[in-house]
């Protein structure tokens, strides 16, 4: 018997087995227990199998990613947020070639209207099969880009980087940016421990890491993480992302 019967308008669903989502009345708790199981809220209906999200398998952030998009109207203001940031630092910098990562079926860009070449990617394809731009697997299993060395201008991913980044991708990102390059993603629930380990991979890969707190406070602990083979180029696109808050 799940303990959580005795609460009132207690109701979960179990999506793809890997993912609870809560139907209950009223705010959901940190910490549901269903069929013997123990599932920690990741975001306001979502429910997972590990507090740490870098954690979590490949198969259960897939689930999640689908999850999120079947109950698309979970999805907050602070994803928008984000993407509008990056819009118009990525915008203010003119590069030809961006990438993203964990485009999904909601990316940064469609694919068409851009000035520059968009290239989407996805652990899961089928979230990006209505796509119009270019798209490509990338995740543990497929961390290999049909791109030439040092030929993009900007690596971005908006709330991916919460989530484990394999080895093999962050070497596939390092190799694929030119030498003044930028990765820009955002970070949030992780912890300081997490937030080191994930630094050191970067900076191990030719990497420098500057770290922005968010002034909004958009999420608990977030932060925007500017990265580049270039310390000058980190110092000066930290200035420009800045400058849109």
């Amino acid at each position: 018997m799940d303990k959580n019967q005795g609460v009132v308008g207690f109701q979960v669903k179990l999506f793809e087995d890997l993912v609870l989502v809560w139907h209950g009345d009223g705010p959901a708790p940190r910490q549901v227990i269903h069929r013997g199981r123990t599932f920690h809220r990741f975001m306001d209906i979502f429910f997972v199998s590990h507090l740490e999200l870098d954690e979590l398998s490949l198969e259960e952030v897939v689930a999640l990613c689908r999850a999120r998009e079947s109950y698309s109207s979970s999805i907050g203001q602070a994803n928008e947020s984000v993407k509008g940031l990056f819009r118009r630092a990525v915008a203010k910098v003119t590069p030809e070639r961006v990438v993203e990562i964990g485009a999904g079926a909601r990316p940064l860009y469609d694919g068409r209207g851009e000035s520059f070449d968009y290239i989407a990617l996805d652990a899961d394809m089928e979230a990006m099969s209505k796509l119009s731009s270019r798209k490509e697997s990338f995740c543990a299993r497929n961390g290999e880009l049909d791109l030439p060395a040092a030929s993009v201008d900007i690596v971005v991913a908006v709330f991916v980087f919460q989530f484990r980044i394999y080895d093999i991708q962050i070497k596939e990102i390092s190799r694929i940016l030119k030498r003044d390059g930028i990765l820009l993603v955002n970070v949030y629930r992780r912890s300081e421990e997490s937030r080191a380990r994930l630094a050191s991979d970067l900076e191990s890969s030719g990497l420098h890491v500057q770290r922005v707190n968010d002034p909004q406070e958009l999420c608990c602990d977030h932060e925007y993480w500017v990265a580049s083979k270039s310390q000058t180029s980190v110092c000066e696109f930290r200035d420009v992302l800045c400058s849109q808050f």
